[in-house]
C-alpha cells in the first residue's frame, strides 16, 4: 500500500483528494494543512508520494518539495 501525503490549506480540497485516493485500495492518504505540518509528518513516516498545493501561507509547494528532496 502506497502512502500519499496530501498537503493543502483548503479543507475542501484535502477532503476531495482524500476521497479519491481512498477509492483506490492501494493508496493510503495522510493529510497536512500547512507545509510546516507536512515536514513534521515526514519525520514520522516518509510517504511514497507527496501531492501539494502550490500556494500556501507558510511556504509554497515548490519550497516544500525542495525541503522534501533534501530529506
Amino acid at each position: 500500500m502506497a502512502v500519499v501525503l496530501v498537503v493543502d490549506d483548503s479543507s475542501k480540497d484535502r477532503k476531495l483528494v482524500g476521497q479519491l485516493l481512498e477509492s483506490t485500495s492501494d493508496l493510503h492518504p495522510r493529510f497536512a494543512h500547512t507545509a510546516t505540518e507536512a515536514l513534521s509528518v515526514l519525520e514520522e513516516q516518509a510517504p511514497d508520494i507527496v501531492l501539494t498545493d502550490l500556494a500556501m501561507n507558510d511556504m509554497d509547494g515548490l519550497e516544500l518539495l525542495a525541503q522534501v528532496k533534501k530529506r
